[in-house]
């Protein structure tokens, strides 16, 4: 007599057995599609091989930058950043007086030396992941500008342009050294290629984005100012977002967009406006040509300009009147810590 628990029929256990065996459990199922996917190929596309080319060549160049002697910035504009953004990091954080450079660019190398410790080899990484960032807005724009062609021929372009900017040699040295350089290009291109992507002009939203970043940028290197009248081409000449209400909604945008300008500025000049009590809009420092003039009585950083307007005529009438030959125009300039 059969058990209860044996099945009445004898063959269906070997049925039940068999099934089992061909049918694995859900959670090994799930384990091998997803496994499937994480093998599957990933597609690249051009714009990943020129960022990741771009950015090989330029660690390559940071590379053998430091096992040079030049990698610690010693003298020029390069030791003027480091050295600012050390006092920054001991607490000097101004002067009281108006920023003789642009701060942006050192507060940014005190962040980093903050955060990674002090060396020029963090900083300069980051930059080199900007600039392969750079040859990638350049590819982009490249294939953007030729839409009716055929489209191989336009990342043909494209890759051609960014070749060359990778094998640009002043390029390599800002991405390199200590100077926010690398910091103007990247930004400049990203929003070129923004406005550029877009077929419409820039919502109160991106215009007020855009000159905030305009603005940041300032504090570093003002050149990036001159793109302004770019976005105000872009805000007035490309069509609106929606058809109601063009005019109000582009002169909101303009708004936005100096209002953010002047926000990403803030630094600069409330500091040089309420802390060093000079009305500075971003640096006091115009370049030294400038300060070159052709009066005796000049002020300018260049304290003795032998050679200028009017010299040869002083210099015959000095020999004429029995004085030596050899006489110049000298003015005592006061120092630096007095420029107010």
């Amino acid at each position: 007599m059969l058990s209860s628990w044996e099945p009445r029929c004898p063959g269906s256990g070997v049925i039940l057995a068999s099934q089992a065996l061909r049918q694995p459990p859900l959670a090994d199922e799930f384990d091998i599609v997803t496994s499937r996917k994480l093998l599957s190929p990933i597609h690249l596309q051009p714009v990943h091989y020129v960022f990741a080319g771009v950015l090989l060549i330029r660690v390559v160049v940071l590379a053998r930058l430091t096992v040079s002697p030049f990698l610690l910035p010693t003298r020029g504009d390069m030791h003027f950043y480091d050295d600012w953004a050390q006092r920054i990091l001991s607490g000097q954080f101004t002067d009281h007086l108006a920023f003789y450079g642009l701060p942006g660019y050192a507060y940014l190398l005190a962040g980093l030396y903050k955060l990674a410790g002090y060396g020029p080899f963090v900083p300069a990484l980051l930059q080199a992941l900007l600039d392969a960032g750079t040859a990638m807005f350049i590819y982009k724009i490249s294939v953007a500008i030729f839409p009716g062609i055929d489209p191989r021929r336009a990342q043909v372009a494209g890759l051609i342009a960014a070749v060359g900017w990778a094998f640009f040699v002043p390029a390599q040295t800002y991405a390199a050294i200590l100077m926010p350089t690398v910091w103007l290009v990247f930004i400049f291109w990203l929003i070129l290629w923004r406005i550029i992507r877009q077929k419409n002009a820039p919502g109160r939203c991106e215009a007020l984005i855009l000159g905030l970043l305009v603005g940041l940028t300032a504090t570093a290197i003002a050149t990036i100012l001159f793109l302004i009248p770019l976005l105000i081409s872009a805000i007035v000449l490309k069509p609106a977002i929606s058809t109601h209400f063009q005019l109000r909604t582009r002169i909101s945008a303009l708004v936005l967009l100096f209002l953010g300008a002047a926000a990403g500025t803030s630094p600069c000049w409330v500091h040089n406006c309420l802390v060093a009590q000079d009305r500075v809009f971003l640096s006091a420092h115009s370049g030294i040509n400038f300060w070159i003039g052709n009066s005796p009585r000049r002020r300018g950083p260049t304290s003795s300009v032998i050679r200028q307007p009017g010299y040869d005529y002083l210099r015959s009438n000095c020999a004429q009147s029995g004085a030596h030959s050899s006489t110049t125009i000298s003015v005592s300039l006061p120092s630096c810590g007095s420029r107010k």
